[in-house]
């Protein structure tokens, strides 16, 4: 569709005057009026067709946006020793952790996890959770009624557990205040279920006492005493060392891309600017796609460096 005719579809889809399109996109209307009567043969086309393109993709993604678009789940490198390290800790009743940088893809393996594992109960917790918020989400994901004691709303919260086989898997744990902590250890103990802790590095150092006093260090070290497994995601693109140097591996990032990406130069450059990151590459991958639909083509490397420009990366 001719660019002057993707104009006169709006106008009358969205009931916006023509007036107020051009200076919406800053154009004078009799440009406007002009080019759309004449076309690209008006001379004065390109004041008017890169605003007017701009703004109207703008407004097709908008649209795009409101629907849920997200990629399919990927079985990564970090995703696959996620699942180990779960189902191990899961199969012994042990604590595990789970960590990586913001956007590694924790989140959403986590959630595919769940799905995928009947008896795991997934929590998120806020910068706000404390151990009374946290306890009275468990109590309800299990059952239990809420009690002001802490200590018996653990220990009730436990024989549940044992009844009912569940276990908890804790995202976005970095937040949690030693308290709430030390009481999913004591949940763990009197229950003897599996309990996984996932978060960022923040979660590791926290786990190991890192800026704390001597005393919290020492309390953080016999909490973390009880976790047997652990796994740090690395993103889709990591180094590993192969007859005797170190190699970029970006077998998993030529996996995600594969449902929107055919162009290898075009993979290439969403490696480059999204840098492995999962979130971003999932940010990067959606916007080209809706770019690449309103054109009614495939996926290029221009267009995906042009949606990097319309995606925050940094």
């Amino acid at each position: 569709m001719e660019l002057r005719d993707r104009i006169k579809a709006y106008l009358k889809e969205s009931g916006i005057s023509q007036t107020r399109f051009a200076k919406t996109i800053g154009v004078n209307n009799a440009y406007l009026s002009k080019y759309l009567t004449e076309g690209d043969i008006y001379i004065y086309t390109d004041k008017v067709k890169s605003p007017a393109e701009k703004y109207l993709n703008n407004q097709s993604i908008k649209k795009g946006e409101a629907k849920t678009n997200n990629t399919p789940f990927v079985f990564t490198r970090d995703a696959k020793m996620a699942f180990f390290v779960m189902d191990d800790a899961v199969s012994i009743g042990k604590m595990a952790i789970v960590s990586g940088a913001p956007g590694s893809g924790k989140t959403r393996t986590l959630k595919e996890y769940a799905n995928l594992r009947p008896n795991a109960v997934l929590i998120e917790a806020t910068i706000k959770t404390r151990g009374v918020e946290l306890f009275n989400i468990i109590a309800k994901k299990l059952g239990v009624r809420a009690v002001t004691s802490q200590d018996v709303m653990v220990r009730e919260c436990a024989e549940e557990l044992k009844r009912s086989e569940k276990f908890f898997i804790v995202d976005e744990a970095e937040h949690l205040p030693y308290a709430a902590l030390e009481l999913l250890r004591r949940l763990h103990d009197f229950s003897g279920r599996a309990l996984i802790l996932a978060g960022t590095d923040v979660l590791v150092d926290n786990l190991r006492g890192a800026n704390s006093t001597r005393k919290k260090a020492r309390e953080y070290r016999q909490l973390s005493s009880r976790i047997v497994g652990k796994c740090e995601f690395k993103g889709l693109v990591y180094s590993k060392e192969k007859d005797g140097k170190i190699i970029e591996e970006s077998e998993d990032l030529i996996s995600f891309c594969a449902p929107f990406l055919k162009d290898v130069d075009a993979i290439k450059a969403a490696k480059h600017l999204a840098r492995g990151n999962v979130r971003k590459t999932e940010n990067l991958l959606e916007r080209a796609e809706r770019l690449a639909n309103i054109n009614n083509g495939e996926i290029t490397e221009d267009i995906v460096r042009e949606a990097a420009a319309m995606v925050y990366l940094d």
